[in-house]
């Protein structure tokens, strides 16, 4: 009787461990699913093949929006200088390698106010590995920001060019508010793993 009963137990005992072991073995050969988010774009993306090497086009990188009609109620005329430098990576087997340089130079004019407030922003966005494809038209990047969130862009992908769309950024301005924004990166088809600098100013008036 006991030695029955201690047979039932060891293959209970066995049968749970094989179940774990196969559990802990899945969750290795097939990593967690990254979480879904509302992919709430500005502008809405296109999809497209994304894969190749590109680089910032040459007049003009980044644009720049503002996503409160309050803050530029305030203003006459608002100019954001923008220049970017770097590289983009996107291979077939869904690997990238993305090192980028932002800048921002921004010339406010409140109203009432002939001298303007400048403000300049420096961003690194670096990072390298598995990209994830979201609903053809997004990609789930391995990539840090200094000062935004980047790991999520809208993209519309064409022969030669690429559009990379941010979903909506806050950016504290010095504590005093926190201003709603998102980018537009404009990047061209590289045939060469060069880096190159551009520059372009983008205008947004407000009367």
């Amino acid at each position: 009787m006991y030695r029955r009963h201690f047979k039932v137990l060891s293959r209970i005992k066995l049968f749970v461990f094989l179940v774990l072991l196969f559990a802990a073995c899945d969750k290795g050969l097939f990593p967690p699913e990254i979480p879904r988010i509302a992919l709430n774009f500005p502008i809405t993306p296109e999809g497209g093949d994304p894969t190749g090497a590109w680089v910032p086009h040459t007049t003009n990188p980044v644009d720049v929006g503002i996503l409160d009609e309050e803050i530029l109620s305030y203003l006459d005329s608002l100019v954001i200088n923008t220049e970017l430098s770097g590289e983009f990576f996107f291979s077939a087997a869904e690997s990238c390698f993305v090192h980028a340089f932002m800048t921002m130079h921004a010339l406010a004019y409140p109203q009432g106010i002939t001298t303007p407030i400048t403000y300049s922003i420096f961003d690194t966005i670096y990072g390298e590995g598995h990209y994830q494809v979201i609903d053809d038209v997004a990609l789930h990047l391995p990539v840090k920001s200094t000062n935004f969130r980047l790991d999520t862009l809208g993209f519309t992908a064409h022969q030669n060019d690429l559009n990379f769309i941010t979903l909506p950024n806050t950016f504290d301005y010095m504590g005093i508010m926190e201003i709603p924004l998102y980018f537009v990166f404009h990047l061209v088809r590289s045939n060469e793993k060069a880096l190159s600098k551009t520059e372009s100013t983008f205008h947004l008036y407000h009367k």
